[in-house]
């Protein structure tokens, strides 16, 4: 061979070499384009992916941030409620502090005029028994009032001053009658009124509770005596 065909068939081996050459840079940059295009999809997606989850986030923190300003903002109004109120619980027990003044003072001089009128009850004169009566008078006088009158005086001697709804109770009569009698053996001095509180409470009166009390024992010593007499006889 001369040196042409030598030279004719390096050329031929050196531009089938370029073409595999070029063949395989070809198929290395197809390949490399999809793998390119495949992990640009990929990362795409997650950018979206990404993306969107910070969008939810911003506007989770948004509504966050919402809720955290209308909290404050309601808790600021609850304060400024709470000091008003306890403003006005400040003025209302300053105003029942005052009243529980007025109300003790004004207690006080009711106190004052109720007494006042009960010192001048007891001064005023007696209609029917006098204080300085002695007992003879006083057992005349007892022999007058009828059955309930004396149950009345016996359980004033007994039980101690009472209200005129306790008489009423005991003795079994009307609240109208009651208060009748009780007034009735006031205004004859068989008993004494205590005025300083409502209701009134009525006590028997000393001399009378003396001539109760020596009637008591003397129906007693009568008593026993006739027992004794029954049963001698027997």
């Amino acid at each position: 061979m001369n040196p042409v065909d030598w030279l004719v068939l390096a050329l031929a081996a050196l531009a089938t070499a370029v073409g595999v050459f070029l063949a395989a840079l070809s198929m290395r940059y197809r390949r490399d384009r999809r793998v390119f295009l495949e992990s640009k999809d990929i990362v795409s997606s997650v950018v979206r992916v990404f993306g969107g989850r910070l969008q939810k986030q911003e506007e989770l923190l948004g509504a966050l941030r919402d809720t955290v300003r209308h909290v404050l903002k309601t808790q600021e109004e609850q304060q400024a409620r709470v000091e008003r109120i306890t403003e006005h619980v400040a003025h209302s027990m300053d105003l029942e502090r005052r009243l529980i003044g007025v109300s003790a003072r004004l207690g006080e001089k009711v106190n004052q005029v109720l007494l006042g009128s009960a010192v001048r009850e007891k001064a005023a004169p007696l209609g029917g028994l006098t204080m300085d009566a002695g007992v003879a008078p006083i057992e005349t006088a007892l022999s007058k009032l009828t059955p309930t009158e004396l149950k009345a005086l016996q359980l004033l001697a007994v039980e101690g001053p009472l209200p005129s709804p306790n008489i009423r109770r005991i003795i079994g009569k009307s609240r109208e009658h009651t208060a009748r009698l009780m007034k009735r053996l006031y205004e004859q001095g068989y008993v004494d009124r205590e005025t300083s509180r409502i209701p009134y409470r009525y006590r028997v009166n000393e001399k009378v509770r003396g001539v109760l009390e020596k009637k008591e024992k003397d129906r007693a010593k009568q008593s026993v005596e006739q027992r004794a007499q029954e049963k001698g006889v027997a």
